[in-house]
């Protein structure tokens, strides 16, 4: 047991808290080891007659016995040690005037620096510069006062020499002790953090291979229930069938890598090396990818300026690091574009032959000040973030540890717009050997769960899908167009449905549809779902349309700030379908008690709905007021409305429609004919009058539409 664990099971109470506990050990060997020193030179003292000195040195003893009981029993260490240290360094500057100055003071004008200095140990800044201060104002007293003050006979050259060398050894060698203390105690500190971070490290790896594993099983039987029922029911359920097996291999391969990730990071993935043609294994991986690239009309290209080179490589990491950036750079090329795979050899220098592998493509690109978190896990960039590619932000990361696994290097170059080149360095070794013949079975299978092939799937174009008058317009703003054929799966019984796959085609549609509700996701490429959201609530020409979010960002953040926007409803995926038809029947519901709000032309503002709804209220308040300015003209119809609106006729009638369920033209004869009622009942007019006053030049014409409007004539009005 060291010195250290001994103060700890004597003198300090256990149950202090681990810091405190620490600070106490620090504390009492300082506290032992100047006692000592103390008891040395107060005994010399008495033995060579030097009174002062002496006296000083009892006092001090005196102190030290009062202070180590209570800093044993109480728990209020700082404030204890602060006025004890306080109590030194006053002492010692009377003793200092005693004796004469600081010249003659024996040493002791270290002392009271020793004290101001220990007082770190109080972790407390305020105390420490407090101390400090102190110390200083009591050398100014000494050194001002060196004219008033005599040197007492007793203290000789030689005595002054010899207590400045005690007082200047045993306070060197305190302070020696408690620095090597301190630095020991830091290093078990950390050696300590170092171990129970490794512990944490290990359990959640543990845990995240446990989880991962735990995945697997019920993974696999929907993938073999899929399989079971294809073949029970044939071409039954193909498309839906082959659609859940693709998601389901994605999530398969997800899985995988999660858990390679998980063996790389546990060190229990090696490397399987093999010598062989390292060229044309990797042509070979290129041309697996050329169908997945056609089907985009994206270019796919292999160059070497070698016809073959043998070296070590490890072929099941080599698939998937290749096929982890041929995926990407697919991924995030537009239809049309260019992705290229360059091998070469490369000798520099100093550092021996490498081999290069580069994967450059003619996509969106990275900004600059991404290019370093690129590698990193779950890490999307922004401009990927909108673009519709359903990556996980696990396979750059796996890459770069499989890369690092082969003792190569890996690096991206990208500007954006202008597409990225990753390169990748590998080592050339040929410590392996050689094998005449390398079989390439499974490299298909292998590569597979990278290719997201969608040629087999039929999805709906930026055109309406299900229109039929009578049912309420949905429009469908998602870029994800798995996700767009399943939503119209369920809903194309209920609703005429619109479809874009970006936020500007889906703000375009809303402006000229006019649809009566939207569903959004929030992350999509051009105009991301916020964007959109703002757009069309801000619109008065889609203000009035419930918004329902759809998305995979289900964080509360997230939430709110779609709320904020003024969103109707906010559904992470994967939803309900249960809850997303209820949400939108709500809100067909809510937006009736409107049109009942609205279409009476009568109807006075209430105070609620100018509260919720104060864009709509505007709209209707401009709209009759325009109404009411042209009643005498005859001919005011529609078309000068749509003009004093700045809307088109179609806009202007979705939206009327939308608020009021009924017709603009029955909107404005409905005010007209209520305006003529008051006309008729509160002045003397005649019929003719009247109705030339409301725009309408017929009598005949006015008094039919009077009767079907009130069920009586208008000459019959206050009668």
């Amino acid at each position: 047991m060291n010195i250290g664990e001994k103060i700890s099971s004597i003198l300090i109470r256990q149950d202090l808290p681990s810091r405190i506990h620490l600070q106490m050990k620090w504390l009492w060997i300082w506290t032992l080891a100047a006692f000592f020193c103390i008891c040395v030179m107060t005994s010399i003292a008495y033995a060579l007659g030097i009174e002062v000195v002496f006296l000083y040195g009892l006092i001090l003893i005196v102190f030290y016995l009062i202070y180590m009981p209570c800093q044993a029993m109480l728990r209020n260490i700082q404030t204890i040690n602060f006025l004890f240290l306080l109590s030194i360094i006053l002492l010692t500057g009377i003793a200092m005037l005693i004796l004469g100055g600081i010249a003659t003071s024996m040493g002791l004008i270290f002392v009271g620096l020793t004290c101001a200095f220990s007082s770190v140990l109080l972790n407390n800044a305020q105390k420490t510069i407090v101390l400090f201060v102190v110390y200083a104002l009591t050398i100014l007293i000494v050194a001002l006062s060196q004219g008033l003050i005599t040197v007492p006979e007793y203290v000789t050259p030689a005595n002054n020499l010899l207590f400045y060398v005690l007082n200047i050894l045993w306070i060197s060698g305190t302070t020696l002790m408690f620095i090597l203390f301190y630095i020991r105690q830091q290093r078990d500190i950390d050696l300590s953090e170092s171990r129970k971070l490794k512990e944490l490290d290990e359990a959640k790896t543990k845990l995240y291979t446990n989880i991962t594993h735990e995945f697997r099983t019920p993974l696999t039987i929907i993938l073999g229930m899929t399989d079971l029922i294809q073949r029970k029911n044939g071409d039954l359920f193909a498309d839906e069938l082959e659609q859940i097996r693709a998601k389901g291999k994605k999530l398969l391969n997800l899985i995988n890598q999660m858990l390679d990730l998980s063996k790389l990071e546990s060190g229990m993935m090696k490397s399987d090396p093999v010598n062989g043609d390292i060229i044309l294994y990797l042509k070979y991986l290129t041309e697996s990818f050329a169908s997945y690239a056609e089907s985009r009309n994206i270019g796919m290209d292999f160059f070497s300026p070698h016809q073959e080179f043998n070296m070590d490589y490890d072929p099941d990491k080599l698939i998937h690091i290749v096929s982890n950036l041929l995926s990407n750079a697919i991924k995030y090329t537009n239809d049309g574009g260019n992705v290229g795979l360059h091998a070469k050899l490369e000798e520099e220098p100093g550092k021996g032959r490498s081999f290069i592998i580069e994967v450059e493509d003619t996509g969106i690109g990275i900004a600059e000040n991404e290019l370093e978190f690129v590698f990193n896990r779950f890490y999307r960039a922004n401009d990927a973030g909108t673009f519709d590619t359903g990556g996980s932000g696990l396979g750059l990361s796996l890459t770069r540890e499989l890369v690092h696994l082969l003792d190569g290097d890996i690096w991206v170059k990208s500007r954006p717009g202008d597409g990225a080149t990753f390169t990748v360095r590998l080592p050339v070794e040929n410590n392996e050997i050689p094998q005449p013949e390398i079989t390439y079975e499974g490299i298909e299978k292998s590569v597979s769960p990278y290719l997201y092939l969608d040629q087999n799937h039929e999805y709906p174009d930026l055109v309406s899908l299900y229109t039929e008058t009578e049912k309420p317009i949905l429009l469908i703003v998602e870029d994800n167009k798995d996700v767009v054929k399943f939503l119209c799966e369920i809903l194309k019984e209920k609703y005429s449905i619109e479809i874009a796959y970006n936020g500007r085609e889906g703000l375009e549609k809303a402006l000229r549809v006019i649809p009566d509700i939207i569903i959004s996701d929030l992350m999509m490429p051009v105009m991301n779902g916020y964007e959109f959201l703002e757009n069309v609530k801000k619109d008065i020409r889609t203000s009035h349309i419930p918004v329902v979010i759809l998305t995979a960002k289900a964080d509360n953040l997230s939430k709110i700030q779609g709320l904020k926007k003024g969103s109707d409803a906010f559904l992470p995926k994967p939803f309900d379908q249960t809850e997303l038809f209820i949400r939108l029947e709500n809100l067909i519901e809510a937006r009736k008690r409107i049109q009942n709000h609205f279409a009476f032309s009568g109807s006075s503002e209430s105070k609620q709905f100018a509260r919720d709804i104060p864009i709509e209220v505007a709209f209707m308040k401009q709209v009759r007021e325009i109404i009411e300015n042209n009643l005498a003209e005859e001919e005011f119809g529609i078309l000068k409305l749509c003009r004093e609106m700045n809307m088109s006729r179609a806009q202007l009638y979705r939206k009327f429609k939308a608020l009021t369920n009924q017709t603009v033209g029955r909107y404005i004869r409905s005010i007209r004919l209520n305006r003529a009622k008051e006309l008729l009942s509160s002045t003397t007019l005649t019929v003719s009058e009247v109705a030339f006053q409301v725009g309408f030049k017929s009598i005949s014409h006015f008094s039919m539409h009077f009767k079907q409007e009130y069920g009586i004539n208008p000459s019959k009005v206050g009668i």
